[in-house]
């Protein structure tokens, strides 16, 4: 039978996919509704970085739904108190799980895109558009790299939420070197421009404001 501290946990994560979520879609739109107020054109207001960032949220979105779905659906089953449940519900939480990251992945990549597409469009620098350009190269390498990898996790792939499997990578170590690797990928990519700010002929004050404006993705 499900305990209430097994609830509770759930109940945890389910919320704060939910806050994550809306806070995402939150910035999405004001994201576009200060573009198109901008530049007044409608659709045509925006440019490919904007396109992105849409793709990014409806991936993200999707990624956390299947998160969702295995925590309130599988994680449920796989407690309750149903000589069945457990086998039927940790596979299910596992193939959600998988699914997520799957997706999840791909948003990660796309956001990188987005903010690489946006430094483009605003600096006019070539050997800062040509870094840019680098970055979306390394970006596009290691999203091929985390996704053949995440596919090969476990041989054949159903061992991974067939728990009487044993032929798969250990998950922890690969999901903390995916993390780190991201997060070293978006230092630089949130960092970049603060050099060209540096560089701008304006009173210090203003650098160190329009610098704190970039660094801002870092939440």
């Amino acid at each position: 039978m499900e305990t209430n501290s097994d609830e509770n946990i759930r109940e945890e994560y389910v919320k704060a996919l939910v806050i994550c979520s809306w806070i995402a879609i939150g910035a999405a739109v004001l994201r576009f509704w200060c573009q198109v107020q901008n530049e007044g054109k409608g659709f045509r207001s925006l440019h490919a970085d904007d396109w992105l960032l849409l793709a990014t949220l409806l991936t993200f979105l999707g990624a956390g739904l299947a998160a969702t779905w295995g925590l309130i659906y599988g994680m449920a089953l796989a407690l309750d108190n149903n000589p069945d449940g457990p086998t039927d519900g940790e596979s299910i939480f596992l193939k959600a799980l998988f699914v997520g990251q799957t997706i999840l992945y791909l948003s990660f990549y796309l956001a990188k895109l987005t903010v690489c597409m946006l430094y483009r469009r605003i600096f006019s620098t070539h050997p800062f558009r040509r870094t840019c350009l680098v970055l979306i190269v390394l970006s596009t390498v290691w999203f091929i790299v985390s996704e053949i990898t995440n596919f090969c996790i476990c041989r054949p792939l159903n061992l991974f939420w067939d728990t009487n499997g044993s032929k798969c990578l250990n998950f922890n170590i690969f999901a903390l070197v995916i993390g780190i690797a991201e997060v070293l990928l978006d230092i630089v990519v949130l960092v970049l421009p603060v050099r060209v700010v540096l560089q701008l002929q304006m009173p210090l004050r203003a650098k160190i404001i329009v610098s704190g404006i970039f660094l801002m993705g870092s939440l």
